[in-house]
């Protein structure tokens, strides 16, 4: 049975001291002064000695080969001379009960560039377990057990890194881990851990902005469904992207309860390490080959009948008085301050867009041409975005990528497939066992749920919260999923 956690409110981080604070990691001066290191330990546990390196150390790679090795084959500091970004040092927690649901060995095998002798073999579930089994220290401090804080001398920490804007991420070493024997050939062996909590200076947020933390099982389940079917699209020859590397799941026995949902397991999924932009700009300036590239994805993905495409703004008459939503937020502003939005931004009243979310990555460095796809849980069925898209930014202001993205949509030959397997439905519990729906019926945050996907996602959930799937029989149900949709999405009748 899984612990059960709640998110403190913001008066109960203050009250409780909160992560708010630098306090738990040594400033460069402290390094060398143990009563100052010692202030800093959780638990006389906290390893140092990989949370902080100078920058001026060998990298680990000879320069001829830096932007042509695999970020998964780096070590910290080479990582960060080949980000061109900031990364931070950052500190989590290891929970030593973390189980992993089910791995790709294959594919771990082959980023890491591993031996594939039996002698070399290696426990990639043991692996995956270990490096992904991790929550950020600035999240256990928010969390509360049965109403009190976390007794963190629990906890083993290690460090690890922080790209900007990771929010719920963060960059871990294998080696960094002392109970794992990997044969690495390089580097440290980094991997990406998502849903392993806040960074260092925030609090977690109960709301499902990403601003809580962590990640849900059913939200891993549905973002690795995605992945699976962009995987076997990004196969196909004329397919304009790659995607990256997910390596398998793993069940942190921790639940949370958040309003309106039941207790729901979390976990982390863990990833190849790769570069972001370093501005992480989700909106390219116009007339930039980035801007080209993501346009050019997301036309390939609408003529297979799928959409990186999000909610974007909405303003409309309400009675008489103009309201403002970004995605399924209504903001309390005057009517005033809605025009003035409307005229700083270009767009109409009344008027409804959708933005373009294609997130891309890079294995080796971050460059303008970079083509691989990273963030998959937002993707959906092409034909339920028909509004315009929505701004990219550019150096006077804002202006609109255009209609050219609307103008591809026109009806998919298997758009009833695809609905019946992507779409939305208006009457969840026909899509439910009677077990199942009697567990979720009680909570508005899981009736609300009404895309297919998601329904799919929190019906695997249930099945491995009550023991009724495995790890790798959960695998097999997601990989039948992604292969029907597949079919149905590429083949033309």
């Amino acid at each position: 049975m899984n612990a059960v956690y709640s998110i403190k409110d913001l008066q109960q981080a203050q009250a409780f001291g909160g992560a708010n604070t630098d306090k738990h990691v040594p400033r460069q001066a402290d390094r060398e002064d143990p009563e100052k290191t010692q202030a800093y330990t959780v638990g006389n546990a906290f390893h140092l000695d990989r949370l902080h390196k100078d920058i001026e150390e060998p990298l680990g790679i000879e320069e001829s080969l830096r932007g042509t090795v695999k970020a998964t084959q780096l070590d910290f500091n080479a990582y960060r001379m080949a980000s061109n970004y900031n990364a931070a040092d950052d500190v989590v927690c290891r929970i030593d009960n973390a189980q992993t649901i089910f791995v790709c060995a294959e594919d771990m095998v082959e980023a890491f560039d591993l031996p594939r002798d039996e002698k070399a073999a290696v426990d990639c579930s043991r692996w995956l377990e270990v490096v992904g089994g991790v929550m950020s220290l600035a999240q256990m401090e928010n969390l509360l057990e049965d109403g009190k804080p976390i007794d963190l001398s629990r906890y083993r920490c290690l460090g690890s890194l922080r790209p900007p804007k990771y929010g719920r991420a963060a960059i871990l070493a294998t080696k960094s881990f002392e109970e794992l024997d990997v044969p690495l050939q390089h580097g440290e062996g980094l991997l990406d851990v998502k849903g392993c909590g806040v960074p260092r200076g925030r609090v977690p947020i109960a709301d499902f902005n990403h601003n809580n933390g962590v990640l849900f099982l059913h939200e891993a389940i549905r973002e690795f469904t995605n992945y699976s079917i962009l995987l076997k699209l990004s196969r196909q020859s004329s397919c304009p992207f790659d995607v990256l590397p997910h390596f398998g799941i793993v069940d942190l026995k921790m639940s949370l309860k958040m309003a309106d949902l039941p207790p729901l397991p979390l976990c982390t999924m863990v990833r190849a390490a790769h570069f972001r932009d370093p501005e992480n700009c989700e909106r390219p300036e116009v007339g930039s080959p980035m801007l080209a590239r993501k346009l050019e994805i997301e036309r390939y993905l609408q003529q297979n009948g799928l959409t990186s495409t999000t909610d974007g703004y909405k303003i409309w008459n309400d009675d008489g008085v103009l309201r403002l939503q970004h995605h399924r937020k209504v903001f309390k502003v005057s009517e005033e301050d809605v025009r003035r939005f409307a005229r700083n931004f270009g767009l109409g009243i009344p008027s409804e867009t959708n933005g373009i979310n294609v997130q891309l990555c890079d294995m080796a460095r971050w460059g303008e041409f970079s083509q691989t796809l990273v963030d998959f849980q937002h993707y959906r069925r092409a034909d339920s975005y028909l509004h315009e898209t929505s701004v990219a930014l550019s150096r006077d202001g804002w202006n609109y990528w255009g209609d050219s993205i609307t103008n591809l949509l026109t009806p998919h030959p298997n758009i009833n497939d695809i609905r019946r397997l992507l779409g939305e439905v208006s009457n969840v519990e026909t899509f439910y066992d009677e077990m199942q729906y009697s567990w979720l019926k009680n909570w508005n945050g899981l009736l609300e749920m009404t895309w297919c996907l998601e329904i799919f996602s929190l019906r695997l959930t249930y099945d491995y919260m009550f023991g009724m799937r495995r790890g790798q029989e959960l695998y097999q149900a997601i990989q039948s999923y992604a292969t029907e949709c597949f079919a149905v999405l590429t083949c033309r009748k």
